[in-house]
């Protein structure tokens, strides 16, 4: 299925079971929607009519409000067309599928419904991507504290986007917005001192968690800062260069790797003369150009401070 094709006539989120108790089995081995009301009798189910499953509930004691929900709820799952997108939250994603209209009891002790998916429950958008909590923007992650077991989300255009894999207009302005901000303070870093550009670079290692252990001011050979990774340990030798040709790099990484020193050397350069194949540098080493470090500038807060250096 493409985008273009993907126009659900509904969207409904499903609840698989009271705390979650369906949801492994449904998702992962029967590819099922399942849905509970083992009371309510089956032919008031297949009339769909919502007046007299209300009524049944109210001769049963339920309020107006409740007997409604539930009538909505009971129509939603046994007459929604199969070109309803049922969503639900399982396994930290979000998964979606379509479902053929034959609902049939379960049997079991539950004596639950079901319906037999078309196809297979997915966590995957159209363009193959991941569908996991850390991705996905917090008014669709709110649908997973909906209390009712069936119910039409509020942002039920926004999960058929992200499904497709499609990005906001108000998303593209802002990704746009960043990179011309990332290309503006990379230009500023380069017309920072070297005074300041070492600074800097100490700022950001210092903002990422590492500790420095060589003092300030003092240079080595092949690398001007040493660090500590706090939780492993691990040492990071540093070395910052204002301008450089990429053979003079290439040769400082491959010195690096070569003098059994125990650690990672990282190279700080904002003006990289020729092009550096980085991908033939040794595993122990690693080059930050230009467009590295005003990623980082970005991300770390350093932003007013470039460009208060760059005046």
């Amino acid at each position: 299925m493409n985008a273009p094709n993907f126009s659900p006539s509904n969207v409904f989120f499903i609840k698989l079971g009271r705390g979650g108790e369906w949801e492994s089995d449904a998702i992962t081995k029967s590819n099922t929607l399942r849905f509970s009301f083992k009371e309510v009798p089956d032919d008031i189910c297949a009339r769909g009519d919502e007046d007299e499953i209300a009524k049944w509930f109210l001769e049963r004691g339920k309020t107006s409000g409740t007997a409604k929900r539930h009538a909505r709820e009971i129509i939603r799952f046994h007459h929604s067309p199969e070109d309803t997108l049922w969503i639900t939250f399982f396994d930290q994603c979000l998964w979606w599928t379509f479902a053929k209209v034959d609902p049939v009891r379960v049997d079991d002790e539950t004596r639950s419904w079901k319906r037999s998916c078309i196809g297979k429950w997915s966590n995957r958008d159209l363009k193959g991507n991941l569908l996991s909590f850390d991705v996905l923007s917090g008014s669709i992650l709110s649908t997973a504290g909906f209390r009712s077991t069936v119910c039409e989300p509020a942002e039920a255009a926004r999960i058929i986007s992200r499904i497709r894999g499609e990005v906001s207009e108000e998303l593209n302005e802002a990704h746009e917005s960043l990179s011309r901000l990332r290309e503006s303070i990379r230009k500023a870093v380069q017309q920072i001192s070297w005074g300041d550009f070492e600074l800097l670079v100490d700022l950001l290692i210092s903002r990422a968690g590492f500790i420095r252990v060589n003092a300030t001011g003092g240079t080595q050979k092949d690398y001007d800062i040493v660090c500590r990774v706090p939780i492993t340990g691990e040492m990071l030798f540093i070395q910052v260069k204002s301008a450089h040709s990429s053979a003079e790099i290439s040769r400082l990484c491959n010195t690096f790797h070569s003098s059994g020193l125990s650690g990672r050397y990282l190279l700080f350069c904002h003006s990289i003369n020729g092009k550096i194949q980085l991908e033939t540098l040794p595993e122990t080493t690693q080059v930050y150009t230009d467009a590295d470090i005003a990623r980082l500038v970005v991300e770390h807060g350093f932003t007013d401070w470039v460009l208060e250096k760059a005046r």
